[in-house]
């Protein structure tokens, strides 16, 4: 198989670095303390989408009403429409309920459905027609009509994230921390969800993994965050794992202060991109930072994007390679835009020069959750905006379908940033990882299926 048609389509998943309002942050931080939340992604062997003229309208909408509504991942379906994954809290309430949304290509919601406690925070179109998803508490398969085909929980636990691999299984993963250590588990599950095999990492101190892709090898590749090894506090991780779960290498890379990785993808010419956030290597009080990794790990370039301004933020979440031999980021910056925070997009070129960048929201917090480039060179973003910021709590699932220079024309929420490119020189460690067979065994869960009907309204529209 071409590497590119291999590289071409696939889900991005990214829960990643959410904000939140205080009363949320306990909320997502009570989950997250239950469970390892590891964010991941892999490459499937499903409905290779070339590049072609660009043909779709562009547009902004917001999703949803009173409360609060996030879009954590999208994906092109082979209608050229989308669906979303993410999670919805009523207003007043406090439980989270994980959401998915079916889009067409015009981004009018075809269905919408909630499934009970949790958030969504990964969906792929599998080869099938049909969707899986994952959550925290469980994995689930759904039909082309949202509907649910079975729902599994694996010793306790769902997922971050689980995608349809080459073969047309699903890869997963999870994980577990006590106060002293940590537990990363990888499944390999059947088109029923049924386990095929699984491995788990034990590792020192606190350990966070983002995201996941299979490789063009039939491996995986994870990337996070660790205490445990490397020169700083939070140093960020990478992992490479054969196509049975077993480690390859394993590497930390890092300055004397705080550094993550939030996502991964295979690039055209077989090396790697990285996507996280610095304070190390920043001007600001964080800058997003990207590393061209070759296929051991080692660095090509590393470089960081922000703002000069103390304090400020600025975040990389999600990447994904694009056809010209570059990678498009998404995340947000406090550095520049309209308010608080917008969300943020740029597209690099192989060397990680800027090719263009915009911010996109309002007066208040605003995040880019997932970016994936579509099959006529568009993109996809989806995250939230937060609708009228000083007067209500209330935010919105914000989905953008951009054009290949990243814009909507004559769109009065998007805007510019010029940001300061600066070149890092990060510290390697490479260590050893042990793996060891789960004892996870699949359990069939319940939940509560509900037709919800929040609308889908256009902030930005070009024919």
């Amino acid at each position: 198989m071409e590497r590119q048609t291999y590289l071409r389509h696939r889900a991005k998943h990214t829960w990643n670095h959410l904000l939140f309002s205080p009363d949320e942050k306990r909320l997502i931080v009570g989950i997250t303390l239950i469970i390892l939340t590891t964010t991941l992604v892999i490459p499937p062997e499903v409905k290779s989408v070339s590049p072609q003229p660009l043909s779709a309208s562009l547009w902004a909408r917001t999703l949803g009403r009173t409360g609060i509504y996030y879009a954590v991942s999208a994906d092109q379906t082979t209608d050229g429409g989308f669906v979303l994954a993410g999670y919805t809290i009523p207003l007043g309430g406090t439980e989270l309920s994980v959401w998915v949304v079916k889009l067409n290509p015009a981004g009018q919601i075809t269905w919408q459905k909630t499934y009970g406690e949790g958030f969504g925070s990964s969906v792929q179109q599998t080869s099938d027609g049909e969707y899986i998803v994952a959550a925290p508490e469980r994995i689930m398969k759904l039909d082309s009509n949202g509907n649910v085909i079975w729902n599994r929980a694996y010793g306790g636990f769902g997922a971050i994230s689980v995608e349809e691999t080459m073969k047309g299984a699903y890869i997963a993963a999870t994980g577990m921390c006590t106060f002293s250590s940590c537990t990363l588990r990888l499944l390999m599950l059947d088109t029923n969800g049924s386990l095929i095999w699984g491995r788990d990492y034990p590792v020192a101190g606190f350990w966070h993994a983002w995201s996941v892709r299979q490789t063009s090898d039939g491996g995986f590749i994870l990337v996070g965050q660790t205490t445990g090894f490397g020169g700083g506090n939070i140093d960020a991780w990478v992992f490479k794992v054969d196509s049975a779960g077993n480690p390859v290498w394993q590497k930390t890379y890092g300055g004397g202060g705080n550094d993550l990785a939030f996502a991964v993808d295979e690039t055209l010419d077989g090396d790697f991109i990285v996507a996280g956030q610095t304070n190390s290597f920043s001007g600001g009080f964080t800058d997003a930072w990207v590393l061209k990794l070759d296929g051991l790990g080692n660095i090509i370039w590393g470089k960081t994007y922000g703002g000069r301004t103390p304090g400020a933020f600025s975040v990389t979440l999600s990447v994904d390679h694009t056809t010209d031999g570059g990678s498009v980021v998404a995340g947000y910056t406090s550095g520049f835009g309209a308010g608080f925070n917008d969300a943020w997009v740029l597209k690099l070129d192989r060397l990680g020069n800027i090719v263009w960048q915009h911010t996109y929201g309002g007066s208040g917090y605003d995040l880019a959750n997932s970016v994936e480039q579509t099959g006529d060179g568009g993109f996809i973003v989806a995250g939230y905006i937060q609708v009228e910021p000083v007067a209500s709590q209330n935010t919105n699932a914000l989905v953008l379908r951009l054009g290949p220079d990243g814009s909507i024309p004559h769109c009065h929420i998007e805007g510019s940033s010029e940001v300061t490119v600066n070149t890092t020189d990060a510290t390697v460690t490479t260590f050893s990882q042990i793996a060891s067979n789960t004892t996870a065994s699949a359990t069939t869960t319940t939940t509560t299926l509900t037709t919800t009907a929040v609308g889908s309204r256009i902030q930005c529209f070009q024919p």
